[in-house]
């Protein structure tokens, strides 16, 4: 898959754009563009940008239903998800750090914290609730102008992964997956498609 752009090897991260959002079963990262205005997103097809969840069987939460979101003018990359207590044991959550990460070396990550800062109580089986945030996004189509520009910016097709990166308990304790994303960015940089 080369695209003879030398330019998009660079490493380099997208400042976070994006929050946690719950809605109908579904979760949104986004932000407000302004006051009153909603964020225009799209999902992008399949066969441009492909997103893979990271297996993590040893992390107690895993994430569903993803999405990547990318935005209609400007900004990086956000994500569409929910998150489930996957053990047999409540879960008290003060934060959920996520990142996304692209063999080209692009990267976005955030932090779910839950509402009004307060930490919760998450029981087995069910879903991590939903943060504050403003205004929901809008998800539209991807248009054949969208899909042009997509092309035109040289960085796909691209894989991306999406994974837990950190959580802190209650408790005090932390899971931690600091190692697996620095080994998944040595990776990617090893097999770069622009190399």
């Amino acid at each position: 898959m080369k695209t003879g752009r030398k330019g998009f090897s660079m490493r380099y991260r997208v400042v976070p754009v994006c929050l946690l959002y719950l809605l109908a079963s579904v979760s949104v990262c986004a932000q407000q563009t302004g006051l009153g205005e909603r964020r225009q997103l799209y999902i992008p097809p399949s066969d441009m940008v492909l997103l893979t969840i990271a297996s993590q069987p040893d992390c107690p939460i895993q994430i569903e239903n993803a999405n990547v979101l990318l935005p209609v003018t400007g900004g990086g990359l956000s994500a569409q998800y929910l998150l489930r207590n996957r053990g047999t044991k409540p879960l008290g959550i003060q934060s959920v750090h996520l990142i996304m990460l692209t063999q080209r070396g692009v990267e976005s990550g955030w932090e779910y914290r839950p509402k009004d800062g307060a930490a919760i109580s998450v029981l087995p089986g069910t879903l991590v609730p939903p943060a504050n945030l403003g205004l929901s996004p809008e998800i539209v189509p991807i248009t054949d102008e969208i899909r042009k520009r997509l092309v035109a910016s040289g960085q796909i097709p691209a894989v991306v992964v999406i994974m837990i990166e950190e959580i802190k308990f209650t408790d005090g304790t932390t899971y931690s997956a600091k190692l697996v994303t620095k080994a998944l960015r040595t990776f990617f940089k090893a097999t770069d498609c622009d190399q």
